[in-house]
């Protein structure tokens, strides 16, 4: 990628003249000179001035077309350094937190045996920043649910992933209607909703496909629920659930976490219950860049992650 292009990255990341020249180790002029340059090349403007500065529409095309070059530089690298150096790099991998304690244990054994020198990285944040970085190139794949749809993104399906609700007996108790629900139940593993009062809830701080799911499902079928705490750790949602207070709606990949926790609370067990009438299910893909020429390791690691969720469906 040639000087202009690099100026013009840094100019549309800080929109400001003055702090892309300062990253740049330049002056201000010189940087402008650039812009001018590639403006009077492309046969367009690519900034807006007034009110703010902003990238005009051809400018945004060009950000973006630049990227993908970008992406494809840096693959090029890769490739031509494992095999002058052999398999080794980094991979940077997107993922929720709880993803990321259900598979990273079951496959990163077998992958350091394979490459070694290969360094793992994990990003984690909610998909659609995800989506973001990799469209930019920061980071290889991610593994999400629901991921915005781009041109620019191939989407490998690995699973529809289940919703549960996890809550332990005395909440249970608590909360029934009847004398009966509570034991039909635990019969039957199957909570109906409808047999129980306003349930108290620890859910995501932010929006979620799960809260979208759930608020869906709680419209189809009348219910008011009421939610007590609101946190984005997996972790304590759990833990928060075994005390008793709260109950939780639980993504599939969860459902390990929340019986690794539940053994803890042998007096007053977490119970992982189906839903009655909730049908909607959450997809979970691996998404990777169209234009993307991954080395080896990535790729292997793409291939090693759609193996534990196969053996799953297995």
């Amino acid at each position: 990628m040639d000087t202009d292009s690099e100026m013009f990255l840094l100019a549309a990341e800080e929109l400001n003249f003055t702090r892309a020249a300062k990253r740049a180790y330049v002056t201000q002029q010189c940087l402008s000179a650039h812009i001018k340059k590639l403006e009077i090349r492309m046969g367009a403007p690519l900034f807006e001035r007034v009110p703010y500065m902003a990238l005009t529409p051809a400018g945004k095309v060009l950000y973006r077309s630049l990227r993908r070059i970008e992406l494809i530089e840096r693959s090029c690298r890769e490739n031509i350094e494992a095999i002058r150096e052999g398999t080794q790099g980094e991979v940077t991998l997107g993922m929720n937190a709880g993803r990321v304690q259900f598979f990273l244990p079951r496959l990163y054994e077998a992958y350091h045996r394979k490459f070694p020198h290969v360094t793992l990285k994990v990003v984690i944040d909610d998909v659609k920043n995800q989506a973001r970085r990799l469209l930019d190139g920061k980071i290889d794949f991610l593994v999400g649910v629901n991921c915005p749809v781009d041109r620019d993104l191939v989407f490998t399906p690995l699973k529809e992933e289940k919703v549960f609700f996890l809550a332990t007996d005395s909440y249970l108790k608590a909360h029934a209607k009847s004398p009966g629900a509570y034991p039909k139940t635990l019969r039957t593993g199957i909570i109906d909703m409808k047999e129980y009062d306003t349930l108290p809830l620890v859910q995501n701080a932010e929006a979620s496909t799960l809260v979208t799911v759930v608020e869906r499902y709680e419209k189809k079928r009348n219910l008011v629920q009421d939610t007590l705490v609101r946190v984005s750790d997996s972790n304590a949602q759990i833990r928060l659930c075994g005390t008793g207070l709260v109950g939780m709606y639980l993504a599939e990949s969860l459902v390990e976490m929340a019986r690794f926790h539940g053994a803890e609370t042998a007096g007053n067990p977490l119970r992982i219950l189906a839903i009655k009438e909730l049908t909607e299910t959450l997809r979970l893909d691996l998404v990777t860049h169209r234009e993307a020429d991954q080395p080896l390791y990535i790729r292997q690691l793409e291939v090693m992650i759609r193996d534990v969720f196969a053996s799953d469906k297995g």
